[in-house]
């Protein structure tokens, strides 16, 4: 069998299974089997495969039909420009917090020096990443699961080596409750009960994803640590799900009196991050 017959069999499956990216898909975990490029693999469509290529991309193709994340089965995603490792203990990271680290990039120059906590840092990819290019910066990661913060200091060490990145466990911002911050970013759980049968989130960690009632739970207990701090932070900037501006704003507005707050859509033009001045 050639790379063509086995990357159309498998686009065929994953399509069977309503596995919409079915084609990318099937390209990725060749190219994984293969240890090779997508453009490499494509490049070569008639190239005989072996068999145990053939039967381990086979076993690729029917774990992803059961909607795991290519991300899981290759682990890896990429994020801003960086390669990370994922698993199973943490949310695989989406273009759209990108405009996170879009975000804070509008607002710190390069060489810097501040100090910027990322809240619920899961694989780390936000902390890693402007660690990447703020080199002057402390970043402050914490995260409430001990599986995640191995996962996030893999990602720091291969991808943010010589960087000011520490990791503290604990719920939000209480293990570095006493540290003057400068930035709190945070991409935290914002789904509610009726999001979570969503077939495509189902190998992820609920931790991860579930936001309480209104899905706002854990972002608002975040703005409620933010407000006892000692010592106010100069920004807080939160991610949030499409429909739950007007409720996070009128919560934001009451608890934290900012200066100044701004609503930024993400690429599919709906409302995705919030960035408070205070």
């Amino acid at each position: 069998m050639t790379i063509n017959n086995l990357l159309q069999d498998g686009s065929i499956k994953l399509k069977r299974a309503n596995i919409q990216t079915a084609a990318l898909d099937a390209e990725i975990l060749l190219a994984h089997v293969l240890n090779s490029t997508r453009s490499k693999i494509l490049s070569q469509p008639k190239s005989v495969m072996h068999k145990k290529q053939i039967d381990k991309f086979n076993a690729l193709i029917k774990v992803r039909s059961k909607f795991v994340p290519v991300a899981y089965l290759t682990k890896q995603r990429e994020f801003y420009g960086l390669n990370f490792y994922v698993n199973e203990n943490v949310l695989v990271p989406r273009p759209a917090t990108e405009l996170m680290i879009e975000n804070v990039l509008s607002l710190v120059r390069p060489n810097q020096t501040v100090t910027i906590a990322d809240v619920g840092t899961g694989s780390g990819c936000i902390a890693v990443t402007l660690a990447h290019h703020l080199p002057k910066a402390t970043i402050l990661a914490t995260d409430i699961s001990k599986k995640a913060l191995v996962v996030a200091q893999k990602n720091a060490q291969a991808l943010a080596k010589n960087k000011k990145v520490s990791f503290w466990q604990g719920n939000l911002l209480e293990p570095i409750k006493v540290k003057k911050i400068d930035i709190i970013i945070a991409n935290l759980p914002y789904l509610k009960p009726t999001d979570l049968g969503e077939p495509t989130i189902q190998a992820e960690p609920k931790l991860a994803l579930w936001g309480g009632d209104d899905g706002l739970q854990t972002i608002k207990c975040l703005i409620n640590q933010t407000a006892s701090l000692p010592a106010k932070p100069s920004y807080v900037m939160l991610e949030f799900n499409h429909g739950q501006a007007g409720g996070l704003s009128e919560y934001i507005e009451r608890i934290l009196d900012p200066s100044e707050l701004s609503v930024y859509k993400d690429n599919d033009g709906l409302d995705r991050t919030a960035v408070i001045k205070l």
